[in-house]
């Protein structure tokens, strides 16, 4: 392994340690309010997000350091099969998440996951094995290549909507147009694929779930937008704001008071940035960029193919996710439900975290170029 290739993995590393810590802190000023009040603990989901979610992460993390990538390669469809086949059993009212209108969630006995998170990371890696062994002529091609790419990624992205899960389709759908983009798509089927997609996001604007168009007016028309409506967005936009330079103190968040009810999840970076002001947000934003500019270095400097596209994709995926939600707190998009990653609580998506770095770094073991 080169110097190069060996700092690229030590920052990468550091980055992920460093976002882990910021996580911990986070979490438990955020969500000691509501941890006490729900469940008489202020450091419930402290519990379960570190001592049992960060114990079985580090299990995923060695496991998928120390099997050979090449394995996920081929066997990538059958993973992803199966997570398909969790993602439609959440329809099922036996394996449903008692109180949840939606069918995110997949539950059976004391285990409640999210499938659409696994199925993000599998889908990705399926997609990265078949940009791999597909030949340049084909993924040029618009038969060989685009229609065989838009019936796998069209019918992930109907499932998901039915669900609906609408943010994970927004994620898949453009980390996967990125990925076949460096593979060597044409520039003319790029722009055809674009506006498919906004095809798409009008059709389900106008005849989908209403509430979609709702979030689309409290971001960008506020004016026209029914006010009882705006009260999130406020409250988190006032809550960052009176973080000014320094924050007004860890633990000192007022917003986390019930006035953000997601203020431990989608809505932690309002917390988080109330308490350590801008100069506590762009260290986070930085500590974000470390993550993907080194795991995208180990990226390019991989020899393999697949392990290029795969890294690629995982990277691309966890920073937009993670610059999406930051936007959706400071009222730049609609609200997505994205957790922060690494910071919000949620077991599955730090399960899937776990499942990134681990395969990163399994990667970063190849020669370099």
């Amino acid at each position: 392994m080169s110097s190069f290739k060996k700092s690229s993995v030590f920052f990468f590393i550091l980055a992920t340690v460093l976002l882990l810590v910021v996580g911990f802190a986070a979490l438990i000023s955020a969500s000691s309010v509501t941890g006490a009040r729900v469940y008489g603990d202020p450091f419930y989901y402290i519990k379960q997000q570190y001592l049992i979610g960060l114990s079985v992460a580090l299990v995923v993390v060695f496991i998928f350091y120390k099997i050979p990538y090449q394995f996920w390669r081929k066997t990538s469809a059958f993973w992803l099969g199966m997570s398909l086949l969790l993602v439609l059993l959440a329809f099922i009212p036996q394996f449903e998440l008692a109180g949840e209108t939606a069918h995110r969630w997949f539950k059976l006995g004391p285990l409640s996951l999210q499938p659409s998170e696994f199925l993000r990371f599998f889908y990705i890696i399926f997609l990265a094995a078949w940009l791999a062994k597909t030949s340049s002529i084909d993924l040029k091609s618009f038969t060989h290549g685009v229609i065989p790419f838009l019936i796998v990624l069209g019918l992930i992205s109907f499932i998901l909507i039915k669900q609906p899960s609408t943010s994970i389709v927004f994620l898949l759908g453009t980390t996967a147009i990125a990925m076949y983009s460096i593979a060597g798509m044409r520039f003319k089927h790029l722009l055809l694929i674009g506006t498919i997609c906004l095809i798409g996001i009008s059709a389900l604007l106008l005849i989908g779930k209403g509430y979609r168009l709702e979030r689309i007016m409290v971001t960008f028309f506020p004016d026209k937008a029914d006010s009882s409506k705006l009260q999130q967005k406020e409250e988190s936009l006032e809550g960052i704001g009176s973080g000014k330079i320094l924050g007004v103190g860890y633990f000192n968040s007022v917003k986390k008071f019930q006035y953000l009810p997601l203020g431990f999840s989608d809505y932690i970076f309002a917390i988080y940035a109330e308490e350590t002001g801008f100069i506590g947000s762009l260290a986070l934003i930085g500590f974000y960029l470390f993550f993907v500019f080194s795991g995208l270095s180990i990226a390019y400097n991989n020899s393999d193919t697949f392990a290029r596209y795969a890294v690629f994709g995982l990277i691309f995926t966890v920073g937009l996710q993670a610059f999406t939600t930051i936007a959706v707190n400071i009222g730049l998009l609609p609200v997505t439900g994205l957790p922060l990653p690494f910071v919000s609580y949620g077991k599955s998506n730090l399960l899937v975290m776990a499942m990134t770095v681990g395969f990163v770094l399994n990667t970063a073991k190849r020669k370099t170029n």
